[in-house]
């Protein structure tokens, strides 16, 4: 857990977390660029938080756009596949997408950028 200032309600798995001093999961802080990237896991055994989260949290297509290969057409298919719960990890929202021309390896890889 790290104390971040949160610049509007944010609905992480399950919880609400409210706008402004807040105490939050690490993993949230690092995917809204709140955390350096460098305390992020970087070993690319271990599922991308960042990526994941990013699936989870995004509200609208255009916040997928910055993970590899997804443009707007697959981030509007997949906000229309996810589950209520959120994808449980990458491999379930690859086999829910099913489209080839995503690069999943990538997107695994991926971390937010300074």
């Amino acid at each position: 857990m790290i104390r971040v200032t949160l610049k509007r309600d944010q609905l992480w798995g399950g919880v609400l977390y409210f706008a402004g001093d807040r105490l939050v999961p690490d993993n949230l802080a690092a995917v809204l660029g709140l955390m350096p990237p460098s305390s992020i896991p970087s070993d690319p055994s271990i599922p991308s938080i960042g990526a994941l989260a990013i699936l989870n949290a995004a509200q609208h297509e255009d916040e997928l756009v910055a993970l590899p290969t997804i443009g707007r057409g697959f981030g509007r298919k997949l906000l229309a596949l996810r589950p209520a719960s959120g994808f449980e990890s990458l491999e379930q929202a690859r086999t829910m997408l099913d489209e080839s021309r995503v690069d999943w390896d990538a997107i695994a890889l991926w971390r937010p950028e300074d």
